[in-house]
């Protein structure tokens, strides 16, 4: 749940809800293409560039956490963030890009 709508929900039950957290948690499960479905890479590393509302770039490696790997991200201002996701498996590289919006 997303943590502004998870403090809503706890104010309008009464509660005065947690403060909202200054980080998000990115989470990547990166996969090999195949025809019908995924392969889960077993080896690889990565980046995330993230661009924030106000111009500032920020990179942050792509780590494990309890299971799964990924980034902790500032994201602390409205506005759209730019991902760019950058993965190294066997001597290939990926790159993908996407964008999200905090209002």
């Amino acid at each position: 749940m997303d943590p502004k709508a998870r403090v809503e929900l706890a104010r309008s039950a009464g509660k005065p809800g947690e403060p909202m957290p200054k980080t998000y948690r990115y989470l990547l499960f990166p996969a090999e293409q195949r025809p019908k479905t995924p392969a889960p890479l077993a080896h690889w590393k990565g980046t995330v560039a993230v661009t924030r509302p106000d111009g500032k770039i920020s990179t942050a490696v792509l780590a494990p956490f309890d299971g799964e790997t990924g980034a902790d991200l500032a994201m602390d201002q409205p506005g759209r963030y730019e991902f760019t996701v950058e993965v190294e498996s066997g001597g290939k590289k990926g790159k993908t890009a996407f964008a999200y919006v905090i209002k």
